[in-house]
């Protein structure tokens, strides 16, 4: 797959990227709603490698506070992560499910002209495969 093939890379803390990469983990959680990401490919980064090209098929479903815990062999992630990450236990979050178009056999290594900072999504011209 050609990298240019992606709208934007796609960013997760370097655990989270890890498991859904060794399919430890299969949803992704993330705070906010992106409505815009569906039938797209991007690169799935942190904040040194790129795991493949993934591709979100469905609209993100709202998770409230009590279903979190029943979907965690899915995400990985625990009410004191959640707390640390979100500041709040009791926050709505948004679950992803996603499919990996390309799941490279080794991360590739990566280098950004800009500081990822607490963006999602970043431009693909920020991200040099190396």
């Amino acid at each position: 797959m050609n990298i240019n093939e992606c709208v934007k890379a796609f960013w997760l803390d370097k655990e989270d990227a890890k498991k859904l990469w060794s399919k430890e983990t299969d949803l992704i959680i993330k705070p906010k709603m992106y409505r815009f990401i569906i039938n797209k490919n991007y690169l799935l980064i942190d904040d040194k490698f790129c795991y493949g090209v993934i591709s979100f098929f469905h609209k993100p479903e709202r998770v409230l506070p009590d279903v979190f815990n029943t979907l965690r062999s899915r995400h990985g992630i625990t009410n004191v992560d959640k707390i640390g990450r979100w500041r709040s236990g009791n926050k709505t979050v948004f679950a992803y499910d996603f499919e990996f178009v390309d799941r490279f056999e080794k991360p590739i290594k990566i280098f950004m002209t800009n500081s990822v900072g607490d963006k999602d999504f970043i431009a693909i011209e920020d991200i040099t495969l190396g």
